[in-house]
C-alpha cells in the first residue's frame, strides 16, 4: 500500500517521466521534418521587350547585387566543363615519341599562362533557356531536373509567340527546403544576353571581334560601338595600371554598380541581362509550417547614351508566402517571373526498397 505522499511523489514523477518522453520523441520528428521537406521547383522567367521605351518608373540610384553567404550554383556544371581531373590522369609521354593517350609535362612558362584568371563567362554571348537535367533515385542534393518534368510549357510558348515577351529561363529543379531562411541555401539565376561592352563587339553569326583598323573603313555597327570598344579598353587599360584614371573617358558603368560589384554572386565580370538569387525555405507561424519564397534580382538594360552603350541595374527584392501546387507571377515593369512548387515525396533508401521487394516476391 501506498501512502498519500508516495502517491502524490509517484504520480509527479511518473508525469515527469511522460514529459520527458514527449519531449524527447518530438526532437526527432522535428528534425526529420527539416530534412524530408523536398520540392520541384519550376521557374519561368521572360522580359518585356518594349520596357525601356514604355516604363516610365525611376529606380534607385544606389542598388545591393543579389547577395547570400550559403549559394548552391546547380547550372555551373551546365556552362563550363573541368578536363583537368582527366589531364592529370593521363600518363606522361616519353620524350620525342608520339603517342596518343599521354600528357606532356607543362613548362613553368607554360603553367604560368594555363592559370591566368580568365572570365569565364566573356565569350558567351547569350546563356540557354532550357537546361535538361536527370532524375536520381533519392538523391541527397539539390539538382537540376529534365525539361520532360516541366509543367508550364504552354504558359512558355505562348510568351514565345508574344512579340512583346522574350523568355530568357524557364528549367526545373529539386531541392530540400529548410526550416528558416537562416538554414536555407540560395540559387544563383544568371539568364539573357550578355551586355558586356566586349560581348556586344561580337558580329551577329561569328565569334570574332571587331578590330578597329584604321585602313579599313568601318561599317555603320562598328562605327557606331566604336566609342564604346575605346571606353572598355582604356577601362581595362586603367585596371592593369597603364592609364591613369583621369585619363579614362567616359565609364561603360554606372556609378552605383562599380560599388558593389565586390559581392558578386557568380565569379565573372559579365554583365547578364537578368542575375538573381533565389531562396526557398519554410517558416513555423502559430505551429503551422509555410513556404516562403525571397527573391532578389537585378534585371540590366542597354542603354545607348551620347555614343556609349550604359549598362543599367533594375532591382528587384521581394519575399511572398506561397501554396505549393499553384502558379505564383512575381512582376516587375522590366519583367517576369513565374514560380510553380510541388511536393516531392522521398522514396524510400535504396537498401529498404530492394529488401521490400525481395520479400515481397518470396
Amino acid at each position: 500500500m501506498y501512502s498519500l505522499k508516495e502517491l502524490r511523489v509517484t504520480k509527479l514523477w511518473c508525469v515527469s517521466i511522460c514529459a520527458l518522453w514527449i519531449f524527447c520523441n518530438s526532437l526527432p520528428s522535428y528534425a526529420q521534418e527539416q530534412t524530408d521537406w523536398w520540392f520541384d521547383v519550376e521557374v519561368l522567367i521572360f522580359k518585356h521587350n518594349d520596357a525601356s521605351q514604355t516604363v516610365i518608373e525611376q529606380f534607385d540610384d544606389i542598388v545591393d547585387k543579389p547577395y547570400s553567404e550559403n549559394i548552391n550554383n546547380l547550372f555551373h556544371r551546365f556552362h563550363f566543363t573541368d578536363i583537368s581531373w582527366l589531364e592529370q590522369s593521363l600518363p606522361e609521354c616519353e620524350p620525342f615519341a608520339m603517342t596518343i593517350g599521354c600528357r606532356y609535362p607543362l613548362t613553368l612558362e607554360a603553367l604560368l599562362e594555363k592559370n591566368k584568371p580568365v572570365d569565364p563567362f566573356q565569350n558567351i554571348q547569350a546563356l540557354p533557356i532550357h537546361y535538361n537535367g536527370h532524375i536520381t533515385y533519392r538523391s541527397e542534393s539539390a539538382h537540376i531536373l529534365p525539361r520532360s518534368e516541366l509543367k508550364l510549357t504552354r504558359l512558355y510558348h505562348d510568351i514565345n509567340l508574344d512579340k512583346s515577351y522574350t523568355p530568357l529561363l524557364h528549367t526545373i529543379w529539386r531541392q530540400p527546403v529548410a526550416v528558416g531562411q537562416e538554414n536555407a541555401f540560395s540559387v544563383p539565376l544568371l539568364a539573357g544576353e550578355n551586355l558586356s561592352p566586349l560581348a556586344s563587339t561580337l558580329l551577329d553569326d561569328s565569334q570574332v571581334p571587331i578590330v578597329a583598323d584604321t585602313n579599313t573603313p568601318l561599317d555603320a555597327k562598328q562605327a557606331r560601338l566604336l566609342p564604346t570598344i575605346m571606353a572598355q579598353l582604356n577601362l581595362l587599360k586603367t585596371n592593369t595600371g597603364l592609364l591613369a584614371p583621369e585619363q579614362m573617358d567616359s565609364p561603360i558603368y554606372p556609378d552605383q554598380l562599380v560599388q558593389v560589384q565586390d559581392q558578386a554572386i557568380i565569379d565573372t565580370e559579365s554583365v547578364f541581362e537578368l542575375e538573381g538569387l533565389l531562396t526557398i525555405f519554410i517558416k513555423y507561424i502559430n505551429r503551422v509550417p509555410y513556404l516562403h519564397i525571397d527573391s532578389h534580382a537585378l534585371f540590366h538594360s542597354a542603354i545607348e547614351e551620347d555614343g556609349l552603350l550604359t549598362i543599367k541595374p533594375h532591382t528587384f527584392k521581394q519575399r511572398r508566402r506561397i501554396i505549393s501546387n499553384q502558379v505564383h507571377y512575381f512582376d516587375h515593369p522590366y519583367f517576369g517571373m513565374v514560380i510553380i512548387l510541388k511536393r516531392h515525396k522521398r522514396p524510400a533508401p535504396l537498401e529498404e526498397y530492394i529488401d521490400e521487394n525481395l520479400h515481397s516476391n518470396r
